[in-house]
């Protein structure tokens, strides 16, 4: 009788435990790492030379060409007629190597993913010459 009570508190905490995992850490593995990071992301961002902050949709996509790569449309808020930039995505990561997506636009910087829905931001742009970094965090809509 003892062991079998030992048994049914077991059970029962074993449930407890098991629902009390944070639902956006639990991500569907559909085998491709960049789907984490497709879709339209909502960018608030700082810069050092901004007393306001600046909000801007970037549409990340997969790379038809490129297996490990995601295209990131209206990266930088560079406006209309700018190439998408190209990221390339790891587990938790999109990189963007320094690349001109217009002749005067230059992006490279890095996107961390913190949680399914978010997404910590660094990097650069420089235009006409001039050099700035930037901060941003972007969510998921």
């Amino acid at each position: 009788m003892k062991k079998q009570f030992h048994f049914f508190v077991f059970i029962l905490i074993a449930t407890f435990i098991q629902s009390c995992v944070p639902e956006d850490s639990v991500t569907p593995d559909t085998g491709d790492i960049r789907d984490k990071f497709t879709g339209s992301w909502l960018f608030i961002e700082t810069g050092k030379k901004r007393s306001v902050n600046v909000t801007y949709t970037v549409e990340i996509s997969k790379d038809p060409s490129n297996s490990s790569q995601v295209l990131l449309s209206n990266f930088g808020n560079p406006g209309l007629g700018y190439d998408p930039a190209y990221g390339i995505a790891t587990s938790g990561r999109i990189t963007v190597p320094s690349q001109n997506t217009a002749s005067d636009w230059r992006v490279e910087g890095s996107g961390t993913l913190t949680n399914a829905g978010k997404m910590d931001w660094t990097y650069s742009i420089t235009a006409g010459g001039n050099k700035d970094t930037y901060l941003a965090t972007a969510t998921r809509q």
